[in-house]
Parts: structure tokens; C-alpha cells; sequence
């Protein structure tokens, strides 16, 4: 009785260390899954790991489908379509005050990082925004 009791005082006394029951952060999630494993178990992994820590991943524009459109908040930006795998969270875009036909790099803004929420952002009204584009998303696995 007296082991019993001992070794269950041992066990509740000694703090769980990190790692022993669940993952710390990417590295770690990804150091154990993959041990032991072939390399191409990789990709697996790595999916799993970017999914249980919210790792945000590239995804390209020409991936992604928009629109752009204003509301009484200001500016809209809708995702119409996207890989299905992901919840887009951010978007780089470029934005200029001529219309879209005939421009040049030169034309636009500096880059600027809009953040999604339900495949939906609103930016502030920008003055005399009439063209947009799309350098690349973020997105996270759903």
C-alpha cells in the first residue's frame, strides 16, 4: 500500500514535460513525426505540423480568384476561389490610382499586406483607387 501510494504521490508530483504528450511548436511536431520515417512521409508531416500550429503557407495568385469592390467601410476584397486545402488569411497587393489597362509596375503603390477573415477583407477607402492587383496570399490548412 505504502509503494502505491509513494510511487501515485511520485507521478502527480513530477510536472509533465514538454513534448511527452503533445508538440511544442513546428520543429518539434515535425522532429517527431519524422523519426524514424522514410522521407517520403515528409509532406505528410510537414501538412499535419503547418495545420496543429496555424503555420501560415504561400500560396500563388494565379492559385487565387478575387474581386474587388467597395462597401460603406471602404474597400472590399472577396476570395471567389481558392484551393480548398486553405483558409486565406493575408494577401500582398498592389494598388493604383489609374485604371488597370495599359499599366505599369511603376504605376502601383508600394506593396500592401491586407488581412482576410472568412475569405473577406475591408481596407480603409483608399483616395482614387482604381486598379488592383495580387502579388500572393497566405493561407493557413484548414
Amino acid at each position: 500500500m505504502f509503494r502505491v501510494l509513494f510511487l501515485t504521490g511520485l507521478l502527480v508530483a513530477t510536472p509533465a514535460r514538454a513534448g511527452w504528450f503533445s508538440y511544442d511548436n513546428y520543429d518539434d511536431c515535425m522532429l517527431g513525426r519524422m523519426k524514424g520515417q522514410d522521407t517520403s512521409m515528409y509532406v505528410n508531416a510537414d501538412k499535419l505540423c503547418k495545420k496543429q500550429f496555424g503555420v501560415e503557407e504561400y500560396i500563388s495568385s494565379s492559385d487565387v480568384e478575387w474581386s474587388f469592390g467597395y462597401s460603406p467601410a471602404g474597400h472590399r476584397i472577396r476570395i471567389e476561389k481558392y484551393p480548398p486545402e486553405y483558409a486565406i488569411t493575408k494577401g500582398e497587393f498592389l494598388f493604383s490610382d489609374k485604371l488597370c489597362e495599359g499599366l505599369k509596375e511603376n504605376d502601383f503603390r508600394k506593396p500592401e499586406m491586407v488581412n482576410f477573415k472568412d475569405g473577406e477583407a475591408v481596407i480603409p477607402a483608399l483616395p482614387d483607387i482604381k486598379c488592383g492587383r495580387a502579388k500572393s496570399f497566405r493561407g493557413k490548412y484548414k
